[in-house]
């Protein structure tokens, strides 16, 4: 749950920077007016722009979380490993248990997007593992 609170506020972010740049350019004037034959937005349909404007948000989400989620496993790696090193007996009570996973049935856009985001925040967990000479044991 938190973790869609924080996809929401990003993105709710994200569109209000756009609308204040976009507001500060008509303001000032220095919006750039091209010229074109006839109206593009005739041809495009609303349709069509959200669905450019969810796969856009969606990979923005990503990058954001993809570098969080380097910058967090490299902190946890560096202070597993000392801990590991320094403090056994405190690493013993911080180890984590295994739980179960559970299949996700019919998977929505979201739930894909979240789907390819695991993927990639695995894949960037393990390779962070491997330059710190770690084991995935997680």
């Amino acid at each position: 749950m938190i973790f869609f609170i924080i996809l929401l506020l990003l993105a709710i972010i994200l569109s209000m920077g756009v609308l204040s740049y976009r507001s500060w350019e008509i303001r000032s004037g220095n919006e750039i007016v091209a010229h074109t034959i006839g109206n593009p937005l005739s041809k495009t349909s609303l349709k069509n722009f959200e669905k450019n404007a969810l796969h856009f948000l969606k990979y923005c989400v990503q990058k954001v979380l993809l570098v969080g989620a380097k910058y967090w496993f490299t902190i946890r790696i560096r202070t597993k490993k000392f801990l590991m090193e320094k403090w056994p007996k405190v690493y013993r009570i911080f180890e984590k248990k295994p739980i179960e996973m559970i299949a996700p049935q019919k998977p929505s856009f979201f739930t894909k997007a979240l789907l390819e985001s695991k993927v990639k925040i695995k894949r960037l967990k393990k390779k962070i593992h491997e330059d710190h000479d770690m084991e995935l044991g997680e």
